[in-house]
């Protein structure tokens, strides 16, 4: 399928089968809103107990003092919201809806205990659960969803019913005995809006008089019948489509969430639990990527941007966000627009995402306090910001700015050649493009100087050893050439993020000295970092007289923007000597048991794979400047077809 194709898909385009069958649904039913909840095959088990243990902390005793607890997952399942159409007449003529289905407002998980049919209730189960369970048509009045309400156990209001809702339908979709799913058919009683009939399509003709409490539904009811029928065929194209444009079909990085769960949060003795904080949302993110809430590249994105937004909240960068999402989003629609028909182009916008989460793995594994002390001794050489000092915090504010800022400027890299491409492909004529850098370096009619810019970038590529023991001066030759050359993304991009967030400091923290030091020492070592992620910048670099190289222990957010920069290769096809390579899989993340060790391993699934001398080439240029004395990095690829029991493995272990 071609990659401009996947580029437009969302959920609402894959699952449009779905809509507008709750749509005429709704319609046929003379309902306000109707929404659909499938019971969810593809939810990590652990989820599954997470969801569990919200809802009922102590379990549920449910006969014979038999209690289920979140450990006895084969007992219950979770029926997970998947799509409404809720539109209603409002008060002006207008369409409204009731329910804001996005990811702050969250629709509801119901736990089903599917394997107690018999049991009349059981407290705290919500009304689309009993009804998944009791496998029954069931009909709420108004004063039944008030006392439904009112009995909730868990005081959250978020998986209550909608205190608007007057009456409500829950019909069960069986598969041979199996519930499958349940459809809710809402009314509600609109201020100055004359109520719309009940459900008299289904009511009149199928139901008796009575429906007090529950009907159940018989066999021979046609209606439901052609429901349940048409809502299975439905539900079957929809998960086809959503499975070809899920986040594993798309991305290969579903095995991200085993290591995440498989490692332990750093907390430290400061209490570090704005990182608690961000591991939680790293997991419920792909939980969410694994049930395939989200579909389609775009959604997927939009969903990438909600966390970010998030992650940043919780580490004190408020403050940041929005010029962030600006860049990133601009970033992204800037990209598409001119590299898409490249061939080689490979997405950057979720590619910086994929090293936010695998550093942040990484950093966790190995510890956040010994990449601070190792920043902080660097700190101490340094002419002006010696006496500050760096925390947990600021090791992961950095890392998020360093993950996703560092390709944000990629599409001005040969920038010439590539917009007369496109200039040429969509107007068909030949108009020759030429940037003059040289005037641009010198700082006329600019607004920033770059030069200046990188003279305190570089000030900050100190050794912890002592000062002044590092080639600074080649490293700014570097840049300057690197600029006029080659329009070095990583400089551009180190240059960007100095410009855009250094004014905010100076704004929000004009006022408090302190916060404002070490705030600008984090945006320097951030830019720093991402400017040495490319071989024209670190080119000849030494930490120190004696060391013809950058190590972990001495520069480990360097080495590692470095090492997850080349290991993020999942879902991203590849380019070696001019041949292009189908993207691998991300088959695990090993973590060492007794040394320190990271292997992140690759599959090829396909026969078509760089041979193993062309990619420890493509190494060598990647990794050679960079070693750890304590760690053991790796990088491997092994292949599913075309080659058995063979594997190319790369350590940065400086031999």
């Amino acid at each position: 399928m071609p990659q401009n194709y996947l580029k437009n898909k969302n959920r609402f385009e894959v699952r449009e089968p779905l809509r507008s069958f709750l749509t005429s649904l709704k319609n046929i039913c003379n309902a306000d809103a109707c929404s659909l909840y499938l019971i969810n095959e593809d939810m990590d088990e652990q989820e599954k107990k997470e969801e569990f243990r919200k809802k009922f902390p102590d379990g549920v005793i449910l006969e014979n003092d038999k209690l289920i607890t979140e450990e006895n997952i084969d007992s219950y399942c979770v029926l997970k919201f998947i799509g409404v159409d809720d539109t209603y007449d409002g008060e002006n003529g207008d369409y409204s809806h009731f329910w804001e289905y996005d990811y702050k407002n969250r629709p509801n998980k119901y736990i089903v205990f599917r394997d107690h049919k018999a049991i009349p209730t059981i407290k705290g189960e919500g009304i689309t659960g009993l009804t998944a369970r009791k496998q029954e048509l069931r009909y709420y009045s108004n004063s039944q969803i008030y006392s439904c309400n009112s009995r909730s156990d868990t005081g959250d209001t978020e998986r209550k019913i909608h205190p608007s809702c007057q009456e409500l339908i829950t019909i069960p979709v069986l598969d041979n005995g199996i519930t499958r799913g349940v459809i809710r058919l809402d009314i509600y009683n609109i201020h100055g809006r004359e109520q719309k009939k009940f459900f008299t399509r289904i009511k009149d003709k199928d139901f008796s008089e009575d429906c007090s409490d529950f009907i159940q539904f018989g066999i021979t009811s046609n209606t439901y019948l052609l429901i349940n029928e048409l809502c299975k065929q439905v539900v079957e194209i929809s998960n086809r489509d959503s499975k070809e444009n899920s986040y594993k079909k798309l991305f290969h990085g579903d095995k991200i969430i085993e290591s995440i769960k498989n490692i332990e949060t750093y907390v430290g003795e400061s209490g570090f639990e704005s990182n608690k904080k961000i591991y939680e949302l790293i997991k419920h993110l792909f939980f969410v990527f694994q049930r395939h809430t989200y579909i389609g590249y775009d959604e997927i994105m939009k969903r990438v941007m909600y966390f970010i937004a998030d992650v940043f909240d919780h580490l004190n960068m408020k403050e940041y966000y929005k010029s962030t999402e600006g860049k990133l989003l601009n970033f992204r629609d800037h990209e598409e627009l001119m590299l898409y028909s490249i061939e080689k182009y490979r997405d950057h916008f979720m590619h910086q995402f994929h090293v936010f989460i695998l550093g942040y793995i990484v950093i966790n594994y190995i510890g956040v306090d010994r990449i601070k002390n190792a920043i902080n001794a660097r700190i101490k050489n340094t002419s002006n910001y010696n006496n500050v000092e760096v925390d947990e915090e600021s090791v992961m504010r950095m890392w998020v700015l360093i993950a996703f800022f560092h390709d944000i400027a990629y599409i001005f890299q040969k920038y010439d050649s590539t917009m007369q491409k496109f200039i040429s492909e969509q107007l068909f004529t030949e108009i020759p493009i030429h940037i003059d850098w040289g005037n641009i370096l010198s700082g006329k009619n600019s607004k920033t100087n770059y030069i200046d810019t990188l003279s305190k970038i570089s000030a900050f590529f100190e050794s912890p050893q002592g000062p002044d023991r590092t080639n600074k001066i080649e490293l700014f030759k570097n840049y300057i050439q690197a600029l006029q050359d080659s329009q070095d993304h990583g400089l551009l991009s180190s240059i960007l993020l100095v410009n855009l967030f250094m004014p905010i400091i100076d704004q929000e923290y004009n006022s408090n000295y302190h916060e404002s030091n070490k705030r600008t020492v984090e945006i320097y070592l951030s830019a720093l970092a991402i400017s040495l992620h490319n071989e024209c910048a670190f080119n000849a670099l030494k930490e120190s007289p004696d060391r013809n190289t950058i190590s972990f222990e001495s520069f480990p957010l360097e080495f590692l923007l470095m090492y997850c920069d080349t290991a993020q290769e999942w879902g991203r096809k590849k380019e070696v000597n001019k041949v292009f390579y189908d993207a691998p899989v991300l088959s695990r993340i090993e973590f060492g048991d007794g040394e320190k060790s990271i292997n992140c391993n690759l599959k090829y699934l396909s026969a078509k794979y760089p041979e193993e001398k062309k990619l420890q080439s493509f190494f060598a240029e990647k990794i050679s400047k960079f070693y750890s004395d304590s760690v053991v990095f790796k990088i491997s690829y092994s292949y599913e077809t075309g080659k058995t029991s063979n594997q190319f493995s790369f350590s940065s272990v400086r031999q």
